[in-house]
């Protein structure tokens, strides 16, 4: 009947054949962290015509200087990515901790039921990402670029709204090391006029 992938740092339980808990980033983990694993997902399974959700956000970090409430904090990152939010009622859901060569064949066999499926790929936010890196000409077209780009809602500010804009986040245990001020020469010698 239908299948569903969501991606969680949770393992399921029979509770989340009526709501799947929304994805918690520790209270210490913030957007980019959290965030990129979800649009990896959202990539593949479009890219293997599988149903994608995500339940949305609580408990990222950054949000105390935002200006903005917790709940608008969350509620802006959910408006933004924009992210299907699939509720059913699950027939029936599934746990997978490690994806494995016959994932694609398993998710086969389960489209031809007549059941509602849930697949939580529980903590396999690495191996997302790397099945991605090895199939980043199929997966990533520009269709589907595009698709999911134009998916995006966003009713803030443009700094620049002639140009492109474009984001760069940098990790770095401690932004005054010398690491950091090499990094951030090395950006305005290649970005900046």
């Amino acid at each position: 009947m239908s299948v569903c992938l969501t991606l969680s740092n949770k393992v399921s339980d029979d509770t989340w054949k009526e709501k799947i808990p929304l994805i918690d980033g520790f209270g210490t983990e913030g957007i980019g962290s959290m965030i990129q694993y979800h649009l990896l997902l959202y990539f593949l399974s479009d890219s293997i015509a599988t149903k994608f959700t995500y339940p949305g956000s609580t408990n990222f970090s950054h949000h105390s200087y935002t200006g903005y409430s917790e709940k608008n904090y969350f509620d802006s990152i959910d408006s933004f990515f924009n992210f299907p939010n699939i509720s059913e009622q699950w027939d029936e859901v599934i746990t997978i901790m490690e994806i494995t060569d016959n994932f694609l064949s398993l998710l086969q066999d389960y489209h031809q039921s007549n059941k509602k499926i849930l697949i939580n790929l529980s903590n396999c936010h690495r191996q997302i990402e790397n099945i991605c890196k090895q199939n980043m000409s199929t997966i990533f077209t520009q269709d589907r670029i595009n698709k999911i780009r134009n998916n995006l809602i966003f009713n803030g500010v443009k700094y620049f709204t002639d140009v492109v804009n474009i984001s760069l986040h940098i990790r770095t245990p401690n932004p005054f090391t010398l690491e950091h001020q090499t990094q951030m020469i090395l950006l305005q010698k290649l970005y900046l006029p």
